[in-house]
């Protein structure tokens, strides 16, 4: 089986899990309008000589996110700089409705630039329709939200039928697996865990 693309595996290693993102949104922001901010994003945030971590920081984005170990990667740095600048654009264009600043930013950069970056070039995010769309409706489940007007059920479908990691079935099924092992990992840990306080417990 294929090795896992260096983004795609530090994203597994944060145990993000669709799922789980999905059962915490509530009704966002009009997906028109987080579009639009997507397509205004100014040349200087992805150009190839832009400090993304600058930008991300500049934008009031704090903590620290998986992402940076890895902005070395071009399409690392890129999915963080527009997801930096979707947060930063509320203070140039006004706030979105409910505002995306309200949600988990650092998030927003660990989904755009570790988990959608691999596989749609963060330039398409800008130009092509359908990778703008895309883009907006993973910025919109990272913060929690789903678009205006739209169920979970029918949101996580539309997602589903844009994502581009999802139309590479190999790379889609190494993904899989990969979280899948993560998933088995955590839980063994979580056990040996829970053993070594009762064992002290005892003692």
């Amino acid at each position: 089986m294929a090795a896992l693309d260096p983004l795609l595996a530090a994203w597994t290693r944060l145990g993000v899990r669709d799922t789980d993102l999905w059962a915490r949104t509530v009704p966002g922001p009009r997906l028109a309008d987080v579009e639009a901010r997507l397509s205004a994003v100014p040349a200087p945030f992805v150009a190839d000589e832009a400090a993304p971590l600058a930008i991300v920081r500049d934008c009031g984005i704090g903590g620290t996110f998986a992402a940076e170990a890895l902005l070395g990667d071009a399409r690392a740095a890129k999915g963080a700089a527009i997801a930096a600048w979707l947060i930063g654009s509320e203070d140039l264009y006004g706030p979105l409705d409910p505002p995306l600043a309200a949600g988990a930013a650092p998030l927003l950069v660990d989904a755009l630039s570790l988990r959608l970056a691999p596989t749609a070039d963060p330039l398409t995010w800008i130009g092509d329709a359908q990778r703008r769309e895309e883009a907006a409706r993973w910025s919109l489940l990272a913060l929690g939200y789903r678009p205006a007007g739209e169920g979970i059920h029918d949101a996580s479908s539309l997602l589903s039928s844009l994502d581009s990691l999802r139309r590479d079935a190999a790379l889609a099924a190494v993904l899989e697996e990969q979280t899948h092992r993560q998933a088995v990992a955590a839980k063994l840990a979580e056990a040996r865990a829970r053993e070594a306080t009762a064992r002290y417990t005892r003692e």
